[in-house]
């Protein structure tokens, strides 16, 4: 898919915020030209200070993003003068990577954004060796202009006071017996990206975290990217992408076979956790939880679960969890297979709402290039 994109100035690129800012206020834009055409974006004036002309949402065609990276780590040196990829993505596929580059202010201006089928801007900078990633929202012909604000840090190898904030486990019946779900927030309280500890073979580790020693089948979801980043060593989860400032949400889902229809969990951290929730499905029945606290039942996704929560987990203390009742041909009075009904990853929203959003969803995410031969792209 070939565009033709230009860029104008720091200046005119304040005054496109502006712009926006007012336009959203007022929920009208500025008279558009007599004709709009997918080059009438690169007819406007890059002059510093020059009005950026915004269109009329209905006959929009092409739209404008004002990029802006800033430095998170303090009294570093400004985002300035440095190359980065926008990437436009439909229906979940990228299809144009578009390289720019960023002017002495961090600041860039994108015209001729094709939107008329709908694209969702993603911005990914190569910073200090490690790739930050930022998507905005979807570009369409109501929606043909924004801004993204990308926030980028030094590296460190020192390990920070990082922590569990909260750690969501949900199970659902299997075959082989239960699969498990986990949503997890870690916090990371400093201004420097860490980018781990040396671990051999050029790899570096930073966070880790204890599940089922037997689990199997394991999906990797935000925070990993599988095999390349993640290794399983007798129940502890190792992970190698480097852990950013603030928020960082991480998931994914595994399987644990059950013995006799008995399912054994095991979940601790090398740091502390704030809060861990446990939501099993109420036809089975808890053998062993320790620490945690009864939650009590309800009804999530027309299933029957119940609660259970512990909190102040201190580092390495493994809360071991037994439960019995583990089958997957539960059915109901439908005759529909509850196994199928009661997936975990369906169940998260409802969730979240629940505990009044304390949940962080966190829209950004890194990885480490170790070598530029072993960078890898993936496909969003």
């Amino acid at each position: 898919m070939n565009c033709k994109f230009t860029t104008i100035t720091f200046s005119a690129a304040i005054t496109l915020v502006a712009s926006l800012s007012i336009a959203a206020s007022a929920q009208k834009a500025v008279a558009p030209p007599a004709q709009d055409t997918p080059d009438a974006a690169s007819q406007q004036p890059a002059v510093p200070g020059a009005p950026l002309t915004l269109r009329t949402k209905q006959n929009a065609v092409t739209g404008s993003i004002a990029i802006q990276a800033v430095q998170g780590t303090s009294g570093a040196s400004p985002i300035a003068n440095i190359d980065f990829e926008l990437l436009l993505v439909h229906n979940g596929k990228i299809i144009n990577t578009v390289p720019a580059t960023l002017d002495e202010h961090g600041v860039v201006v994108m015209n001729n954004i094709p939107v008329a089928m709908g694209v969702t801007p993603v911005v990914r900078i190569n910073y200090a060796d490690v790739v930050y990633q930022r998507a905005g929202e979807l570009m369409d012909r109501d929606n043909p202009e924004q801004k993204i604000t990308i926030t980028c840090y030094e590296v460190t190898d020192s390990p920070p006071a990082w922590s569990v904030h909260m750690r969501h486990v949900m199970l659902a019946h299997t075959p082989e017996g239960v699969r498990v779900t986990e949503l997890i927030i870690l916090n990371n309280p400093a201004d420097h990206t860490w980018i781990g500890l040396p671990a051999g073979d050029d790899n570096r580790l930073t966070t880790s975290l204890t599940i089922a020693p037997d689990a199997a089948h394991i999906e990797y979801g935000e925070g990993f990217f599988g095999g390349g980043s993640t290794r399983l060593n007798a129940g502890l989860l190792q992970n190698s992408l480097p852990l950013t400032p603030g928020s960082a949400q991480m998931s994914l889902s595994y399987v644990v076979h059950a013995q006799a229809g008995v399912v054994n969990l095991a979940l601790a951290a090398p740091v502390p956790t704030d809060n861990i929730m446990l939501v099993v499905p109420a036809d089975m029945t808890t053998i062993k939880a320790d620490r945690f606290q009864d939650g009590g039942a309800t009804r999530i996704s027309d299933t029957d679960v119940r609660f259970y929560t512990a909190s102040q987990i201190n580092p390495n203390e493994i809360l071991q969890i037994t439960l019995a009742g583990a089958t997957s041909q539960v059915m109901t009075s439908t005759g529909v297979n509850q196994s199928s009904r009661n997936d975990p990853a369906s169940m998260f929203p409802k969730v979240i709402a629940g505990l009044g959003g304390s949940v962080i969803l966190v829209g950004a995410f890194v990885f480490l290039l170790l070598k530029p031969s072993r960078s890898t792209t993936h496909e969003l």
